[in-house]
């Protein structure tokens, strides 16, 4: 995510559907208690929390 910036392209590089990839953040969401990415205009930007890890 921190890469590609965009679900979908992660998806596609890990070879797993968007759905997977973005199951897998709501679970590190909730472990971390941050959104750990924010969607904008310009795609999925990490948080600081994010950055850190």
């Amino acid at each position: 995510m921190l890469e590609e910036r965009s679900v979908a392209r992660c998806a596609e590089r890990l070879f797993v559907s968007p759905s997977a990839v973005s199951h897998a953040l709501a679970k590190l969401r909730q472990m971390f208690s941050d959104p750990l990415f924010v969607r904008t205009g310009g795609g999925m930007l990490p948080t600081a929390r994010a950055q850190s890890l």
